[in-house]
């Protein structure tokens, strides 16, 4: 299907709303106004005896939305608003559409200048400031960190991967920061908190939620 990407509001932990970026089918009425832009759509009128401005047809915008396998536009996995890094190891930082991992990075953020070949001290200097965003949350144990850490970099580094981990929080008590974790992560890859889901009644329900998300 063709896609576009756009911008939507969505809800957060604690009434919150977040901004996030998400690919919208286009269908026929965008597809009509999008001819609109780029063309001015006459036909001849018989009692005027001149061409009148028109909307574009309907049945244009048809064609076009169903030449699938001929159309010349590049394909699309996702969208994204944070630079990511590419499976070579090269750094997607410019906004627009990258062939080579074939997403698109919408309006990403001022970054600092980062080396082409950083260093084993430039690498462990990074660690040591996402560790310091963990400090003060009440781990059980090494392993238990060593996946929160996972959790931050593992969404910005997204398009270097062909798959990535899931990541499952739990805590014997509340209050001890899950959510904040995970709004800690989403602010890292997103610049936003992040949008959340009710949990469904059901084992069902939940899988339908999630499906639909």
């Amino acid at each position: 299907m063709l896609t576009r990407p756009v911008m939507h509001e969505v809800d957060a932990a604690g009434g919150r709303r977040a901004l996030i970026a998400q690919l919208a089918r286009i269908e026929l009425p965008y597809m009509r106004d999008l001819l609109c832009r780029c063309a001015v759509w006459r036909k001849f009128d018989r009692r005027r005896d001149a061409e009148i401005k028109i909307d574009p047809p309907a049945s244009v915008a048809q064609v076009i939305l169903h030449r699938q396998g001929e159309w010349g536009f590049p394909p699309v996995v996702g969208v994204i608003t944070t630079p990511t890094m590419r499976p070579d190891g090269s750094l997607l930082v410019k906004a627009g559409y990258d062939a080579q991992t074939r997403l698109i990075l919408i309006d990403p953020p001022p970054m600092p200048s980062i080396s082409a070949d950083p260093s084993r001290g430039e690498a462990l200097a990074a660690l040591s400031v996402l560790e310091s965003l963990l400090e003060e949350f009440p781990f059980t144990d090494e392993p238990s960190r060593s996946v929160a850490l996972s959790a931050l970099t593992s969404p910005v580094v997204r398009g270097a991967f062909p798959v990535a981990p899931m990541h499952v929080i739990s805590a014997p008590e509340a209050g001890s920061g899950k959510s904040y974790l995970v709004d800690l992560a989403a602010a890292i890859a997103t610049g936003q908190p992040c949008p959340v889901i009710a949990g469904g009644r059901t084992e069902e329900e939940t899988e339908k939620r999630l499906g639909a998300a």
